[in-house]
Formats: structure tokens, sequence, C-alpha cells
């Protein structure tokens, strides 16, 4: 990751300063902090006058804070990890190895969740654009991801033999964009989010079926 970028310039008023500044990161002005160091004077017919001078500090991007939070929180639990981190479309990607893995996923992956949302709070702070924070501890989200686009697809299956519909348990937003997506393609079934936080569930219903409700199933 990039360290912190800062620069002094000097100019005929603290706005070119600032804006010269700016060029030489190569960064906008929402980008950085700026300090004024000062203000400069004219002089008098362009005589004896000082230059305006500023400090222009490039903010930390997202993903370093991401990863320096994440660093922090290893190192305190007294646990040992290798933190990978990396921007994709604008957003970070975050994955997380080592031995201790079991305590930072917790039960049902709830811990993780918890790291996951107070690791985006911090990449974001102070930041005028919402960047989505993305934790994966030994690719647990990834495994648990296949084995629920499986199920989805064996309760499709189900749907289409028994020609009813099958309703799902309550699942997160995200584990209901990975049920839709399993089954997007299926020409022979059609899936629907229905219900409110936190017991909104997908519905698993056979095409051109009437709607027939079913016991949940787990």
């Amino acid at each position: 990751m990039e360290g912190r970028q800062e620069i002094e310039k000097s100019a005929g008023t603290a706005e070119e300063a600032i804006q010269e500044a700016c060029l030489e990161l190569g960064a906008s002005r929402d980008e950085v902090e700026i300090e004024v160091l000062s203000e400069g004077t004219r002089g008098i017919l362009g005589i004896g006058g000082q230059a305006a001078r500023v400090r222009v500090i490039r903010k930390e991007g997202a993903a370093p804070k991401a990863e320096g939070f994440l660093r922090g929180v290893i190192r305190f639990l007294g646990l040992a990890g290798d933190v990978r981190v990396w921007e994709k479309d604008s957003d970070v990607e975050v994955k997380i190895y080592g031995d201790d893995s079991g305590i930072l996923i917790g039960r049902h992956g709830r811990t993780l969740d918890a790291i996951q949302l107070l690791t985006e709070i911090v990449a974001n702070k102070g930041s005028n654009r919402r960047v989505r924070v993305r934790v994966d501890i030994e690719d647990y989200k990834e495994r648990q991801a296949t084995k629920l686009a499986d199920f989805a697809r064996k309760m499709a299956d189900k749907a289409v033999k028994e020609k009813r519909e099958i309703v799902l348990r309550p699942t997160n937003a995200l584990e209901r964009k990975v049920i839709h997506s399993a089954l997007n393609e299926d020409p022979r079934v059609t899936t629907e989010s229905m219900g409110v936080e936190p017991n909104r569930k997908v519905t698993i219903r056979p095409t051109n079926n009437e709607r027939t409700a079913a016991p949940e199933a787990h």
C-alpha cells in the first residue's frame, strides 16, 4: 500500500499553491487535506511581498485504512493472520488467512460479519465517496456461497418435481443474492424475495405453476 503523501507549495496566493500541489500529487481537492501555512502578502507595487505557502496531504485511501484496522484487530486479539487487501471495481476486497481463523469467523460467520461492518465504517471515515468493503477469512464466504448455491439448485429441482413453490428460511441480502444468481438462468423456476428484514425469505416457484405455499426448507 502507498504511504502518506504530502507536499508543501508556495505561490502568489494560497489558492494557486493549492492547485499546484494537487496537480503535483495527481489528486483532486476532495482527495486531499489542506493546511494554509501562510496567506502571503502583496507588498507595495509588487515589491516586498511574500508568497503564500500551503501544506497539502493526500488522504489515506480506503484500502490502506481497512488493512491497518484489520491488522490492529488481529494484533489486539493476540492472533496471527496474513491480511491481503486490494481494490476491485472501486471497492475493497480483503482476504485473511491464518491458524486462528475460526475465532475470527465465529458461529455461522457472525463474527466475520461484524468485522466486515466495522472495517467498512473505518475505511469510509472522512470520505465523501462510500466504498464497499468485503472481508473473507480462509475463503469461508466463498465456500458458504457455493454450498448455498448448490442448496438452491436442489430446492429448485424439488419445486419442479413436486410442482409447488418452496419457501426458504430467512436469509440476509447477500445470501438472497447468491440464491437468485444461482437460479437466474434456470428456465424451470422463478425466484422472489418476500417479507421484511430480518425475516425476508426467497421463494422458489415452478414456472407457470399455480402458487401453492409450502413449508420452509432448511
